[in-house]
């Protein structure tokens, strides 16, 4: 049940044309994200201030918006599908019961969008995850119901 009324709701995004404009580079919240829904902004900051740095140090600063796109691929491609999901209640609570029956796919799930290997593992993860969209529900896993 709701404890309150809605009083925000996103999506929050903030678009940047660019990360990189001479000397200045863009990290965190600064080079634009689309929503806080997955809540790795800290991560993803300091992922990017460590290209910034290595670009930097290299002498090669050009190269940090393609390091920057690869950085953000698989978190944003996750915030985007999150995103949809909100749009589509029904499929969002057959996810969420999945993900509650596999907390061990859950693991590997954030782990692949914190950048690591896309392996066996983690295929087996999302095949779980797939699987238990064939089962019924659980009662009480709704997600969120305000949008958010």
């Amino acid at each position: 049940p709701l404890d309150s009324r809605v009083r925000g709701a996103g999506p929050l995004a903030q678009p940047v044309r660019g990360v990189l404009a001479g000397r200045v580079a863009l990290v965190g919240d600064a080079a634009g994200y689309l929503d806080a829904i997955t809540g790795e902004g800290l991560s993803l900051g300091f992922h990017q201030a460590k290209a910034v740095v290595a670009c930097f140090s290299a002498g090669r600063l050009a190269r940090y918006p393609a390091h920057h796109r690869r950085i953000v691929r698989r978190p944003f491609a996750l915030i985007r599908l999150l995103l949809w999901l909100r749009r589509h209640p029904r499929l969002r609570r057959r996810v969420m019961g999945a993900l509650a029956h596999n907390p061990a796919a859950f693991g590997q799930l954030l782990a692949l969008n914190d950048g690591a290997p896309l392996g066996a593992a983690a295929l087996g993860g999302l095949a779980r995850v797939a699987l238990g969209l064939a089962r019924p529900a659980p009662t009480g896993i709704t997600g969120s119901t305000s949008g958010g």
